[in-house]
């Protein structure tokens, strides 16, 4: 798709654009500034969470942060060595430990770091490769800090 921007009937940009991509930056923006899913957290706890965590669960939050609040299955396949679209491989293993080791920091069970919108048209393709899960509010804001993404 062509993206003309005119100033006083000039154009002053001319760029082809991922109309798809366009869209799936959008979302999550639009996730950004709606109620956070994610169980809030402090810089502190971040840390805490992070050294209590497998290491390819810290790797895939830091791709989280570093993707501001979102990673695609693909992404998740390439870290946690997943194969095809078996989601359990994900909720019972690396998210659960995710959010028991969350839980036993904020001394509260039930607590949700990940989130992801069955409904999403990705999650709903073949092979869900760009299917996402997100990390949103206090949560992703502490883990950008605590992986010194932002200060």
């Amino acid at each position: 798709m062509l993206l003309e921007l005119s100033l006083n009937g000039v154009a002053v940009v001319k760029a082809e654009i991922d109309a798809q991509k366009i869209q799936g930056l959008l979302g999550t923006a639009l996730r950004a500034v709606s109620v956070p899913q994610s169980t809030p957290m402090s810089v502190e706890q971040a840390r805490e969470l992070l050294s209590r965590i497998n290491e390819k669960s810290a790797v895939f939050l830091r791709r989280v942060a570093e993707n501001n609040g979102h990673a695609t299955w693909a992404e998740m396949q390439s870290i946690f060595g997943y194969k095809g679209t078996n989601w359990t491989d994900f909720s019972n293993s690396h998210n659960r430990g995710i959010n028991t080791a969350l839980g036993s920091i904020l001394g509260t069970p039930g607590c949700k770091l990940v989130s992801w919108d069955d409904d999403e048209k990705e999650w709903k393709s073949e092979g869900w490769s760009e299917g996402r899960v997100y990390i949103d509010g206090e949560a992703l804001r502490a883990l950008r800090i605590a992986f010194a993404l932002e200060a």
